[in-house]
């Protein structure tokens, strides 16, 4: 069942934008990653929590992680996505 305002036609993807997409999405979300990391070291003004590090609490552990997460897979599948419909070739 197709979504309000979709439509049911078949689109196939370049196989070269299949190889690129994920190229392009690892280095936005490495990008990604640093900004994160600068802005967090500049407004809480103390490094980015390590996983390993007990001294740190687990809540703030926690909560950057979920955060790096979150933001990563937006970054992700707003790259793919992008780049898939802007190399998608309708078929008949």
């Amino acid at each position: 069942m197709a979504a309000t305002g979709t439509t049911n036609a078949e689109v196939e993807i370049r196989p070269s934008v299949r190889l690129v997409a994920p190229v392009i999405a690892f280095g936005a979300t490495m990008a990604m990653r640093k900004l994160m990391e600068r802005t967090y070291k500049k407004t809480a003004g103390q490094p980015v929590p390590h996983p390993h590090d007990l001294r740190v609490s687990l809540t703030r552990t926690l909560t950057w992680s979920v955060a790096t997460a979150v933001v990563m897979t937006l970054v992700e599948v707003v790259i793919v996505r992008g780049i898939d419909r802007a190399g998608a070739k309708p078929t008949d």
